[in-house]
């Protein structure tokens, strides 16, 4: 079972986003990886996934983080009661109702967060309210 395991340096990063956790609107949360640390995307889901699945009460969590030198990226995790799907789409992303990201070039990590907090003012209801719409 060791290689289920996280190597101490991702375990110590997992636990620094972890530390910038915000809960913008009831049941979402989002972190935010410091600007000058480059992860892998996949990382960014894993803490999402993650954080979603241990803290009671979490509908959706949202992870922000540079994965490449010009690339800031969100991943997005839901329990299906809200549809991350239609949140990164109106980011220029996509994906499906319980899992989803975007991507952005050239840009800072406030500014990606500050776009995700804009998208959850102006389309969270649409996308709680969407229980109707089609999973996958």
């Amino acid at each position: 079972t060791d290689f289920l395991k996280d190597e101490i340096e991702e375990f110590n990063l997992i636990n620094k986003v972890a530390s910038t956790m915000k809960s913008p609107h009831t049941g979402v949360m989002y972190c935010v990886c410091a600007d000058d640390d480059i992860v892998e995307k996949s990382f960014l889901a894993k803490v999402a996934n993650n954080l979603r699945e241990q803290i009671r009460g979490v509908s959706a969590c949202f992870v922000i983080g540079r994965t490449g030198e010009d690339t800031v990226s969100i991943s997005a995790r839901s329990d299906g009661t809200i549809n991350v799907g239609l949140l990164t789409d109106k980011l220029g992303g996509g994906g499906q109702y319980d899992r989803a990201g975007a991507a952005f070039t050239n840009v800072k990590v406030g500014l990606v967060e500050s776009k995700l907090l804009d998208c959850l003012d102006t389309y969270l209801e649409e996308a709680r309210s969407d229980l109707g719409g089609e999973r996958i």
